[in-house]
């Protein structure tokens, strides 16, 4: 994912599933309101998980990529 992803001020939602080789997900814009990462099997961070609520992103995005 590119890192210039946060100068797109006006995303307010991003689609990224199934995608087997993502293994980080940026720093990411402010005017984002909705994420869906279902299926990244080889995701293991994100660069915001100090905050509460990437850190919850994050687990859940590991349990739901087991998921079927």
């Amino acid at each position: 994912m590119p890192a210039g992803i946060t100068q797109l001020c006006k995303l307010t939602r991003l689609i990224i599933n199934h995608c087997k080789m993502l293994e980080g997900i940026p720093e990411l814009p402010l005017s984002l309101k909705r994420i869906e990462a279902r299926g990244c099997t080889s995701l293991e961070t994100l660069s915001s998980s100090s905050s509460p609520l990437w850190s919850s992103l994050l687990q859940w995005f590991k349990s739901a990529k087991f998921q079927v």
